[in-house]
């Protein structure tokens, strides 16, 4: 489970299977940025699905704000919308993705994934939550981190100011944490 709300239910429901709780696959990985951002450049990625939690006016809020302090919003996603692709494909459409979010001064999203890319490449990323509170429990893992903050309606433009000036990008080593699924990893091989 990569986080505590999933972990929780697993113990309850399958009580005879050893249960681990890591972080969640992606924060292992090691990804080259690109470390020249774009000039006031925040990109969105937030879902439109049954898992949202934010409305429109969150989006107008934003591009209001984005407006009246002359800072460019590009609107993207971390689901595609495209099947069956070859992992030469794959490859492309992540380090699209990758580039895109290193790119930005500012990453927000409600896309747990949108969250983490962000916190890879090293740009700062307001996230809120989705329905199942998959990102708030996922951010626990990095949460010392200043790259990531949850924000809401309410304190969204101070936010944004906030990250947009946000000079400090530390990662958090999260090594031992993935320790207990390699000792299981290994036992299966």
């Amino acid at each position: 489970a990569r986080e505590q709300k999933s972990y929780d239910l697993m113990e309850k429901y399958f009580q005879n299977t050893e249960i681990l709780l890591v972080p969640d696959i992606v924060l292992s990985l090691d990804v080259s940025i690109n470390s020249e951002k774009s000039y006031n450049t925040i990109v969105t990625c937030f879902r439109d699905d049954k898992e949202k939690m934010i409305d429109s006016s969150i989006k107008t809020i934003i591009n209001n704000f984005s407006n009246n302090n002359k800072l460019k919003v590009i609107e993207t996603d971390t689901h595609i919308g495209k099947d069956n692709l070859t992992e030469e494909q794959l490859d492309n459409e992540f380090q699209l993705l990758l580039n895109e979010f290193s790119k930005a001064n500012l990453v927000i999203t409600d896309r747990l994934h949108g969250m983490i890319l962000s916190y890879l490449v090293e740009t700062p990323c307001l996230f809120f939550d989705n329905s199942n509170h998959k990102v708030s429990g996922v951010s626990k893992w990095i949460r010392k981190s200043s790259l990531i903050k949850k924000t809401d309606s309410t304190i969204i433009e101070q936010d944004i100011i906030n990250m947009m000036n946000c000079q400090e990008h530390e990662k958090i080593n999260l090594t031992n944490e993935f320790a207990s699924l390699e000792l299981l990893l290994n036992k299966i091989k």
